[in-house]
């Protein structure tokens, strides 16, 4: 698990939105023009960070070469 580390990335937490109403992934429905569920930067955010400090808590230095980070952990 490691942190994304491109020229993109900020180099701050940025502060999430306000809560909404929680729900589940869609892919959508043209047909009833239900749109795609949008994987935004809070989520992915969230994820990434819940997923860091599970290995972390585990003593774990995050490793971006090491893939069996959460199972070890």
């Amino acid at each position: 698990m490691f942190q994304p580390d491109n020229n993109t990335v900020s180099s701050s937490l940025p502060t999430p939105s306000p809560a909404g109403t929680p729900g589940y992934f869609t892919n959508g429905n043209p047909v009833t023009g239900t749109p795609a569920t949008m994987v935004d930067a809070d989520w992915l955010n969230m994820i990434t960070m819940e997923l860091i400090n599970v290995a972390k808590k585990a003593g774990i230095t995050p490793d971006k070469a090491n893939y069996g980070q959460l199972a070890q952990s």
